[in-house]
């Protein structure tokens, strides 16, 4: 089960992927929460957790600072502590290889 979770994250990350322009998530500065940017990937994001029933998808940076949130919960800039949980995990996806 744990196999067959971790192979639609997988599917579901990739698929995020596919929106492009996430690069320019990292342009993000706190205070931009209201700009047409983060508002257009934080619909996108938001509209891919109800596509795909993740939970949450979240855009952040290697310091693990959320640059986007799906749920808009999480400001710009916010260390997300949950991420050193996995941090083992996104080593390898830092290094373009699967991890879930």
């Amino acid at each position: 089960m744990e196999q067959e979770l971790g192979q639609r994250l997988v599917l579901a990350a990739q698929s995020v992927v596919t929106l492009g322009r996430l690069f320019t998530a990292t342009q993000l500065q706190p205070g931009d929460e209201n700009t047409r940017l983060y508002r257009n990937l934080q619909r996108k994001l938001s509209s891919m957790q109800k596509n795909t029933g993740v939970q949450r998808f979240i855009i952040f940076d290697l310091q693990q600072k959320v640059l986007v949130d799906g749920a808009g919960k999480m400001p710009i800039g916010f260390k997300y502590p949950k991420l050193e949980f996995d941090r083992h995990e996104l080593k390898k996806v830092f290094k373009g290889e699967l991890a879930s």
